[in-house]
């Protein structure tokens, strides 16, 4: 009888390390969620592979760059001469696949929204919390920018911000997290990190 409970014990405690093997290699092997890079209108290739790699390290997804392509004329407002920023997200999750988790429109097109009272005011980035999509914009990150590198960091910043709002994510506190709100002005280069309130948030 003791034999037997302890053969038991054996076969027990070998189903339990072998369900914890399995657990971990499910985890490991897990895939990571897909990103969607679309160029809209942005021919700047060499930026996307550059800022590709960051936004991969940060979230711990997969980016894939998509094709250039234009914008719909249907997302245009001609009394301002730019594009509504809410109907290039409906626009993107209108062609995005179902294997994706989110995509990021990026354009150097002014891009705008509706803000308060305001119908028309003129935006760098908007992404909706929680969302599938997202679009960027380096109309004005440009502007005053000191060289080449200066525009990456923005637009890298400006992805990771719009992503966070995707994945759930509200406005940061903190002045150098990559969530603080611009409030209309221009805090990009004050960012530093994703904060270790917005990281416990997402489980990063």
């Amino acid at each position: 009888m003791k034999q037997l409970v302890q053969i038991c014990i054996f076969f027990l405690l070998f189903s339990c390390q072998t369900q914890q093997k399995k657990a971990i290699q499910a985890a490991v092997t897990k895939p990571k969620p897909v990103i969607l890079f679309q160029p809209l209108a942005f021919n700047d290739t060499f930026t996307l592979e550059r800022i590709k790699d960051s936004v991969e390290k940060v979230y711990n997804v997969t980016v894939s760059i998509q094709p250039n392509t234009s914008l719909p004329d249907t997302l245009f407002y001609k009394p301002r001469n730019r594009y509504r920023a809410e109907k290039i997200i409906h626009w993107l999750q209108m062609h995005m696949p179902d294997s994706a988790r989110t995509i990021v429109g990026i354009t150097s097109m002014d891009v705008s929204t509706t803000k308060g009272e305001i119908y028309d005011y003129g935006v760098m980035g908007l992404g909706y919390r929680p969302g599938r999509a997202c679009v960027v914009s380096t109309f004005r990150p440009s502007k005053t920018v000191i060289n080449k590198q200066h525009l990456q960091q923005r637009l890298l910043k400006l992805i990771i911000h719009e992503m966070g709002h995707n994945f759930g994510l509200p406005h940061c506190s903190s002045e150098e997290c990559f969530m603080v709100d611009a409030e209309g002005q221009m805090k990009l280069d004050k960012e530093r990190y994703l904060c270790t309130n917005c990281k416990n948030h997402l489980k990063l």
